[in-house]
């Protein structure tokens, strides 16, 4: 019993994390539509890196992609992967930050911050869809094992 608390209060963590890190990316996304202010700019990006990285260290900590690397381990390679995606990830959200930092102040920044921004979303995105993908694979393969 107290293993599958356990495993219940990770899955309310996990969801927990899952939905403020969709928060703070939404608003991201809505603010690459109206151009707010560099502070706000940077304190969304501060919030969206901060659970990006708690998300990722979840996933990394407690073997989100592990436990289905054990139920299907043809997946392994696509795991270390993706895995090795969340350092490349964040790094670029570093750099999202640091360019709204120093950046100057010509009107043409903006214009190449937005695409530089939504390339590092569409990344961030299609890591989040393949990771997903990994892990309802192995569980239908499980699950089809025991048919």
């Amino acid at each position: 019993m107290l293993e599958s608390r356990k495993d219940q209060d990770y899955i309310e963590l996990m969801q927990h994390v899952d939905e403020s890190f969709r928060t703070h990316l939404k608003s991201f996304c809505e603010a690459l539509v109206c151009q707010p202010e560099r502070g706000e700019l940077l304190s969304l990006l501060g919030n969206l890196s901060t659970q990006l990285h708690l998300h990722f260290e979840l996933e990394e900590r407690d073997g989100y992609l592990g436990e289905a690397v054990e139920i299907a381990p043809r997946f392994s390679v696509e795991a270390d992967r993706l895995l090795q995606q969340h350092a490349v990830l964040s790094e670029e959200v570093t750099a999202l930050m640091d360019r709204v930092r120093v950046d100057d102040e010509s009107e043409s920044w903006w214009s190449e911050f937005v695409p530089q921004a939504e390339m590092f979303v569409r990344k961030l995105i299609e890591h989040e869809k393949l990771e997903n993908k990994l892990v309802q694979d192995a569980y239908e393969e499980d699950i089809g094992d025991k048919d």
